[in-house]
């Protein structure tokens, strides 16, 4: 366990460090897969958190329910499309698939940092939250791919960083651009 968390730390803190250690050594697909769930499942709790304290609601068990339920679906999106949209421009083989899992660190140690002001100011600290863990977790990725890449990866963050999240917001404003017009 302790061995565990040191890698995770390693890699939210010195990714290329932690990348270099991990290049030579044979690749762990769902160790990556697990790092990225439960990384996941701890941000989705403080977003809970944080959607529960600013709402004034108290129905904290369906919503951390509701976050378990999100981070498995949003495993799937931005673990295995992630993956794909790295493994492709980035001319990666199954290691595309390690790095993505492993940059998602960044949302553990971010969540966690944030629990308490997410408990006294809800909005703003959800706000500084995801900001903070998306451009946490982007630097994370660059590194881990200019490592295996032995080259510059702004390129395929950038390629990644728009189809992953800029897609999505995209689809979300033309969902909310259309409801208006009907409303």
């Amino acid at each position: 366990m302790t061995e565990v968390l040191t890698q995770l730390w390693a890699a939210a803190a010195s990714p290329q460090r932690f990348f270099r250690w991990l290049e030579p050594r044979s690749t762990r697909i769902f160790r990556a897969g697990g790092v990225a769930l439960v990384s996941l499942v701890v941000l989705g709790f403080a977003c809970v958190l944080g959607f529960a304290r600013a709402t004034g609601s108290d129905a904290y068990l369906p919503l951390a329910g509701f976050a378990v339920l999100g981070a498995g679906v949003a495993l799937v999106y931005l673990w295995a499309f992630g993956s794909i949209f790295v493994q492709r421009p980035g001319a990666l083989d199954v290691r595309a698939w390690e790095v993505v899992g492993w940059s998602w660190t960044p949302a553990l140690f971010g969540s966690v940092a944030m629990l308490v002001p997410l408990w006294i100011f809800p909005v703003p600290a959800l706000v500084a939250v995801l900001v903070t863990v998306l451009v946490w977790h982007l630097n994370v990725l660059r590194a881990g791919l200019s490592v295996f890449l032995n080259r510059p990866a702004i390129t395929v963050v950038v390629f990644y960083a728009l189809f992953i999240f800029g897609l999505p917001l995209l689809l979300l404003g033309f969902l909310v651009w259309f409801s208006a017009q009907f409303t």
